[in-house]
């Protein structure tokens, strides 16, 4: 090869590689600022979560203080006192009918599905009877 085709080449190379430096140079720098900003975000998230959890533990602590201690060796409010005799459970007559049963009548939470599928407005404040209404008119 001709020397001058050589030099040229060479120059040509050697200024895509200024080039190439160049351009990485600026990634780099577009990179640094990124994770400077996502730190700086990182950080602020840690000094918020820190203050939260320093307002819980305070709150903890407070309440702890109001709690009334628990005596180790008192009895349990259920267990029956020891001078007292069990009192047995009346049970209910044989032949007393049972309580008749809507077999036929949804419960509250089917009325509520229902009334969300049809998108009636309100239903969550309504009661059996409303949603029942509410249901009937839609």
């Amino acid at each position: 090869m001709p020397k001058k085709k050589v030099v040229k080449a060479a120059k040509r190379a050697l200024a895509e590689a200024r080039a190439a430096v160049t351009e990485a140079e600026r990634a780099v720098a577009k990179l640094e600022r990124q994770s400077r900003r996502e730190a700086s975000d990182l950080r602020r998230d840690l000094e918020a979560a820190e203050k939260s959890a320093r307002k819980t533990a305070k709150r903890d602590a407070r309440s702890a203080e109001r709690r009334e201690p628990e005596r180790p060796n008192a009895a349990p409010k259920d267990a029956p006192k020891a001078g007292s005799k069990a009192v047995p459970k009346p049970r209910p007559a044989a032949d007393a009918p049972d309580a008749p049963e809507a077999a036929d009548a949804p419960s509250f939470r089917e009325l509520r599905a229902r009334a969300k599928d049809k998108g009636v407005r309100g239903y969550s404040r309504m009661d059996k009877a409303a949603l029942e209404a509410a249901l009937q008119q839609s």
